[in-house]
């Protein structure tokens, strides 16, 4: 399978996600907001939230909260 065939092979669904403004690189934050969503269900607070997976995770917290408005925009 080449590149290009990969891409016409699911080319509404990239063509929704670049509408999005979604990077190709924010797939590596994905576990990052799942973490986020589970532990602000838990309660904890988001600062603390924040700190704890980015220490965990090795992300800048500021990297973080973009991410999180980011995920967080309805689409």
């Amino acid at each position: 399978m080449t590149l290009y065939d990969l891409m016409i092979g699911n080319i509404d669904a990239l063509r929704e996600l670049n509408r999005a403004g979604v990077k190709i690189g924010d797939i590596n934050y994905i576990d990052a907001y799942a973490d986020i969503l589970r532990m602000k269900r838990e309660g904890e607070k988001m600062t603390y939230i924040i700190a704890k997976v980015g220490a965990e995770r090795n992300i800048p917290e500021r990297s973080l909260w973009r991410v999180l408005r980011k995920f967080s925009t309805r689409v």
